[in-house]
């Protein structure tokens, strides 16, 4: 798929200065473990909805477990819970 085909199926919201490579890059968000686990939580729940069939279901399942990862790589969770948390 070329460029212009992919820029016409983006969201509307998306700007149309902002190229692929541009969303591609990282963005560093800081912010406390208690945060991040809520964001698990509403993942989760997101995940479950019957209509979340799209092409960003995989994308957010890989950002969930990599966040799960990194928090018991921080220890605030011990691998056992990280296991029960994760259900993707």
């Amino acid at each position: 798929m070329s460029e212009q085909n992919r820029r016409n199926n983006w969201p509307q919201r998306i700007s149309p200065e902002v190229s692929e490579e541009m969303l591609r890059m990282p963005i560093l968000v800081l912010a406390p473990s208690l945060v991040w686990i809520g964001v698990i939580g509403n993942l989760q729940v997101a995940r479950r909805h019957p209509e979340n069939t799209g092409p960003s279901r995989k994308t957010v399942q890989h950002f969930a477990r990599q966040l799960l990862h990194k928090l018991v790589l921080e220890s605030v969770f011990t691998e056992q819970a990280a296991r029960a948390f994760e259900d993707f």
